[in-house]
């Protein structure tokens, strides 16, 4: 979940997402993600979720409505 010039990036086919800086590590994605898309990056100075199996999203936005920093959002289609 990297930020190129503060534009959220595409992770998945459905959300895209901020910057990892914004995460505060809650696991809240991990924990409400029936896809099993997210995994922890947990060492004492550096932690945030990130995207480990994109094409098992299905687009529920169970990770945006969970979010309290509001970094997930679903992609609207073309």
């Amino acid at each position: 979940m990297k930020r190129h010039n503060n534009v959220p990036v595409k992770v998945t086919k459905h959300i895209t997402a901020s910057s990892s800086h914004d995460c505060i590590a809650c696991w809240k994605c991990v924990d409400v993600c029936p896809g099993h898309v997210f995994g922890k990056v947990n060492f004492l100075w550096h932690r945030h979720a990130k995207v480990v199996a994109p094409d098992d999203c299905i687009g529920c936005g169970k990770c945006v409505q969970a979010c309290p920093q509001s970094i997930f959002s679903i992609t609207k289609p073309l």
